[in-house]
């Protein structure tokens, strides 16, 4: 039987995650109508929207179990393990598993984005080499209220080009990676 996972956590592909952004904000738009209509009420409106509020509602349902079902689907499960004392990077990728075994080499920092009146946001960048070759390298987005990791390089430029890049959104995945991988 094998030790519990150091780590788990899911990932997605960077685009994949721009992309449902875009998605989840048409069921937001819809439903937000269909609340406004719903509270105006059917004799106060318009003719020709009373009669939509219901087609609207489906929509609404329709379109947020179709982002939420992307949403499940497009998540990459990965792990940190260890066997015997080594550690193991393993990422269930649908285009290839990845399992990187350790000593991990290591590089990692951040970068600012300083976006007006929306604060700054904080990206942190890993990546995770092996014989110098960047296997593979993560990024998390931090809103404003966070502020960097101590110890943490400002202005992050990895070597190379990554064989495979995921973005996270769990909070605090990208420092527990480091902790767990350094």
């Amino acid at each position: 039987m094998s030790a519990p996972p150091l780590l788990e956590a899911s990932v997605n592909r960077p685009a994949v995650g721009e992309a449902l952004g875009c998605l989840v904000s048409i069921p937001l738009i819809l439903g937000v109508i269909v609340v406004v209509n719903l509270m105006i009420g059917a004799d106060d409106l318009p003719p020709a929207v009373a009669g939509s509020t219901p087609w609207l509602g489906l929509a609404t349902v329709i379109t947020g179990g179709f982002a939420a079902a992307m949403w499940v689907r497009s998540r990459i499960p990965l792990r940190v393990v260890e066997h015997d004392g080594i550690r193991f990077l393993e990422i269930d990728d649908p285009n290839g598993a990845i399992v990187l075994k350790g000593p991990f080499e290591l590089e990692y920092g951040f970068f600012q984005m300083h976006m007006p009146k929306a604060g700054t946001q904080t990206v942190l960048v890993v990546g995770v080499y092996q014989q110098g070759e960047l296997e593979v390298s993560f990024t998390e987005t931090w809103g404003s209220v966070y502020t960097p990791p101590e110890g943490w390089r400002n202005g992050i430029q990895l070597t190379g080009d990554a064989k495979a890049s995921y973005a996270a959104s769990a909070g605090t995945f990208c420092e527990a990676l480091v902790r767990l991988l350094a």
